[in-house]
C-alpha cells in the first residue's frame, strides 16, 4: 500500500479531508458518535527475569522465529528473488 493510497482509503472513509494546497486533515467528528473511551493506565508488574531470558533464549532456536534484532540476520529469511 502506497501513501496516497492510504490517503484515499481514509478520505473515503471520512476519516481526513483534503484542503486543496492544504493538505489533509482530520476530519471533524460526526455529531452523535460517541468519544473515544479513555485509554487504560498499563501498571507495572513483576518480572522474574530468569524467566524471562529463558523464553527468549528458547526463541530463540525457534526456526519459525525471525530474529530482527539481529544486526546481522539470515540472508534466506528474506527471499529478495521471489
Amino acid at each position: 500500500m502506497t501513501v496516497g493510497h492510504a490517503y484515499q482509503m481514509l478520505e473515503s472513509q471520512g476519516r481526513i479531508v483534503a484542503r486543496p494546497q492544504s493538505g489533509y486533515y482530520v476530519a471533524a467528528r460526526p455529531t452523535g458518535q460517541q468519544p473515544m473511551p479513555p485509554a487504560q493506565v498499563m501498571r507495572d508488574e513483576a518480572v522474574d527475569i530468569n524467566t524471562y531470558i529463558f523464553d527468549v533464549l528458547q526463541a530463540s532456536r525457534d526456526p519459525s522465529v525471525v530474529p530482527f534484532a539481529s544486526a546481522f540476520p539470515i540472508p534466506v529469511s528474506f527471499p529478495y528473488n521471489s
